[in-house]
């Protein structure tokens, strides 16, 4: 739903440009957790213990149960962006260079959206709201590398490295308190988040 809200606002002009995309998907995040957070102040107390802790981002719920959930769902998306990401490589290029060399750039950016919105959302809805977990694995993967293109399992391991991190340092740097592993990832993602919007020009 969030994606096709996001396709809506951001490719009004059947365009995905990328500094729209990011704001408005930045104000629709916002917007949804305040009501996930509405939605939990109204709930049960047992539901509410979980649902901040899903909101929060804690692996303090983690079983198999989960893994086993997860995984039918994971496997087939993880292929269809397996798939396409080939072409979303060419799109490092600007769409002049890609559609001279016969691509579709606007087409083939829909495509890597939608399978990576699905992949997003099944992980998420499962595992808990680890914010810019996705967005800080790809260049971890790129520095630790030294390459520009890096393969889906490179991106998947260093992500996976790094919410253990987090959790690891949550609960044992941290002591005698806890913090969840989703806020501590936050709190390392914004300043990256910041950083490349400045970088990349999207903000001045």
């Amino acid at each position: 739903v969030s994606a096709t809200l996001l396709f809506a606002l951001a490719g009004r002009r059947r365009q995905l440009d990328g500094s729209g995309l990011l704001l408005v998907g930045i104000a629709l995040g916002c917007l949804l957790t305040a009501g996930g957070f509405l939605i939990a102040l109204n709930a049960h107390p047992s539901t509410y213990k979980y649902a901040t802790a899903w909101l929060a981002g804690s692996l303090g719920r983690a079983s198999w149960d989960y893994v086993w959930l997860l995984l039918p769902g994971w496997w087939l998306l993880t292929l269809a962006v397996a798939a396409i990401a080939r072409r979303l490589d060419v799109l490092l290029f600007d769409d002049e260079t890609v559609t001279g060399l016969g691509g579709r750039p606007d087409r083939w950016r829909r495509q890597g959206l939608c399978a990576s919105a699905a992949l997003g959302a099944v992980c998420i809805g499962v595992g808990g709201n680890f914010a810019f977990l996705g967005f800080i694995a790809p260049h971890l993967a790129r520095r630790a590398t030294g390459r520009a293109l890096v393969s889906l399992w490179t991106v998947g391991v260093t992500g996976a490295l790094l919410l253990l991190g987090a959790d690891a340092f949550g609960q044992i740097v941290l002591r005698p308190g806890e913090v969840p592993a989703g806020i501590v990832i936050a709190i390392i993602g914004a300043p990256c988040f910041v950083f490349t919007l400045f970088r990349r020009k999207v903000i001045r």
